[in-house]
């Protein structure tokens, strides 16, 4: 009950802990709180409103997209509690998904101009290396369970979807 607004819970990888927005002075930070009570504690900060979109399957690490003109990702290392961007190119990257094996993770990249469903789509390994970019056109990316393969829906006609199937590399 604290904060303006609370939004966008995200279960932790324990099963007792969640994260979430929450509104304070029309800014939304994160927090991270036990699901039987306790007191919340905030784990960003800034002048820039966060969403949190995805955790690693261990637990450790945060992915939140930051609310600006850029709406780059972020990564929030839950044990050195340090933030940085996970990608500064231009253009806005949101929706992103981890692979089944954490060592990367799928994005869309919206160009400017472009609308919410004529997206470029890339994969970037967390070790470095360089974004990959496995589709001109598309959104919604979505693992297999392997992580074999990339599923994301493409825009045929407005309002109306196909659904496609591609290598993460």
């Amino acid at each position: 009950h604290e904060g303006e607004v609370n939004t966008e819970p995200l279960w932790l990888p324990d099963n007792r802990h969640f994260i979430y927005s929450s509104q304070r002075n029309g800014v939304k930070h994160l927090f991270r709180v036990a699901r039987d009570g306790g007191t919340p504690v905030q784990f960003t900060f800034g002048h820039e409103s966060k969403i949190p979109w995805e955790v690693t399957q261990d637990g450790s690490k945060v992915y939140y997209v930051v609310q600006d003109s850029q709406a780059n990702l972020y990564l929030f290392d839950m044990g050195t509690r340090k933030e940085r961007p996970f990608r500064a190119e231009a253009g806005v990257s949101a929706l992103p998904a981890f692979a089944p094996d954490g060592r990367s993770l799928a994005y869309q990249q919206q160009r400017q101009g472009e609308d919410l469903y004529d997206n470029a789509l890339f994969n970037k390994p967390f070790t470095g290396g360089a974004a990959v970019q496995v589709s001109e056109k598309g959104f919604d990316l979505r693992w297999s369970p392997t992580g074999d393969r990339l599923a994301f829906l493409r825009a045929f006609e407005p309002l109306k979807f196909q659904l496609w199937t591609v290598c993460p590399d």
